[in-house]
């Protein structure tokens, strides 16, 4: 198993919030078969579906849920140490 990337959980995240790959495509700024790319390297790494694939877009599983939940709580530390760098340098 590999190692989850964080880049591919906030791919997964703006999935899950846009609801199809083509609008998370046009938010990050890729292609919509770059975020599959992404979403299944996540999946694999995890050994755990996120998304139910449907043609009209995709739904969280209980694990997409879980994951979604957890994510801006990351981003708030991410953001915390990112202020606190330029003062330790």
């Amino acid at each position: 198993m590999t190692q989850p990337s964080w880049d591919d959980f906030r791919i997964a995240y703006l999935l899950a919030k846009s609801g199809t790959l083509t609008k998370a495509g046009k938010l990050l700024q890729m292609n919509h078969a770059t975020v599959l790319r992404h979403i299944n390297r996540l999946e694999e790494a995890l050994d755990t579906k996120l998304f139910i694939r449907h043609q009209r877009g995709y739904q969280l599983t209980d694990a997409g849920e879980l994951m979604v939940k957890g994510i801006p709580d990351i981003q708030k530390s991410l953001r915390v140490v990112m202020r606190k760098l330029p003062l330790i340098f």
